[in-house]
């Protein structure tokens, strides 16, 4: 439902990652975890090429990933008029990237509103 929210109301690129069934014997469960393979990359070389080709004015990077900092950090000092956002759950965001002093949008506000969406028709 988020996805399908910012695709009609935003030109967005999203890098969605994979999702692996993945089963416990000793407790006989089975749960999903993400397949991540090449996604870090693959957003990193985006949010350089197409900041450096002006193709964005404003990226807003739903992940709490701290190894973004680094290409984040590089975009804005070469590109200044390019403006980033960071948006994920409080608790799933690493402290050096939420205080690099972009804008954060905790999603724990938004959660609740979208699952009533989802469940309305």
């Amino acid at each position: 439902m988020f996805y399908n929210v910012l695709r009609q109301r935003c030109k967005t690129e999203i890098k969605e990652t994979k999702v692996q069934s993945v089963e416990c014997p000793s407790r006989k469960i089975t749960f999903k975890r993400p397949k991540e393979k090449g996604v870090d990359v693959a957003l990193a070389a985006d949010l350089l090429l197409y900041g450096m080709t002006g193709d964005y004015d404003v990226a807003i990077v739903v992940s709490g990933d701290s190894d973004y900092i680094p290409v984040l950090k590089k975009l804005v000092e070469r590109k200044p008029g390019i403006k980033v956002e960071i948006a994920q759950f409080t608790g799933q965001v690493g402290y050096d990237l939420r205080n690099l002093g972009f804008h954060f949008y905790p999603l724990d506000e938004r959660a609740e509103e979208f699952r009533r969406r989802r469940i309305q028709p």
